[in-house]
């Protein structure tokens, strides 16, 4: 169930950028790269695999575009360490 919850959490995020609510979406952003450094593993696992691997899932490329540089540096790195490229 919690990991549904955290890609939830992805989708909300995704969902933000697509209706242009940038501000919620960055907050979304925020908290979990606030949460990243000092996470224990399982609480990593469930960022990098519930979370950002489900980021910008089935979004329009122009949502893509809006939001990718705006996530932050390590969120990106873990994205791209799972898909093999950035989102846009």
């Amino acid at each position: 169930m919690a990991t549904s919850k955290m890609e939830e959490f992805a989708n909300a995020t995704t969902q933000a950028f697509s209706s242009g609510n940038i501000a919620l979406a960055q907050s979304y952003l925020d908290y979990i790269n606030e949460k990243l450094p000092n996470a224990h593993p399982k609480e990593f696992e469930f960022i990098d695999v519930y979370y950002v691997e489900h980021l910008f899932w089935q979004a329009s490329q122009k949502t893509k575009e809006m939001g990718w540089p705006l996530v932050p540096t390590k969120l990106q790195s873990l994205y791209v360490a799972f898909h093999g490229k950035p989102a846009v």
